[in-house]
């Protein structure tokens, strides 16, 4: 009888130590995964095409003014062959999350129509599904 106790612990040990192993193994997967798709959506804006590169420091420039600037940036290159989408569409969301604050209703008309306009295969289209829980 102890014998057989004695085996049933030591397997029981056995298979919780398995357990406790795959647990870890998972949350040690899924924990990288996570950082990588962090690192992803970080580098993001920078690797979008649609911007011409000269247009690089005017739009760093508009970006350290807030919102009326980005307003003036976009107001003076939406619609020029120097902007087009995914970048402008990114650039726009920017916008969208610094109007908010001071102008919700334009900042949700303007978020619908980039909505509409941007589709489910763009690379602008995770921000603007997670964006869409607060329009």
């Amino acid at each position: 009888m102890k014998a057989a106790i004695a085996i049933f612990i030591i397997g029981a040990v056995v298979f919780l130590s398995w357990k406790l192993f795959e647990f870890y193994d998972q949350t040690t997967n899924e924990r990288e995964a996570r950082a990588r798709e962090e690192e992803r959506q970080r580098n993001l804006p920078r690797r979008l095409t649609g911007m011409d590169p000269a247009l690089d420091n005017i739009y760093r420039d508009a970006q350290q003014k807030g919102a009326p600037g980005l307003r003036d940036f976009l107001e003076r290159y939406r619609g020029t062959q120097y902007l087009r989408d995914p970048k402008l569409a990114w650039i726009e969301l920017d916008y969208v999350m610094l109007l908010v604050v001071s102008n919700p209703a334009e900042a949700k008309r303007l978020f619908n129509s980039i909505r509409t306009r941007v589709g489910a295969d763009s690379p602008v289209y995770p921000r603007i599904r997670d964006l869409e829980k607060n329009f």
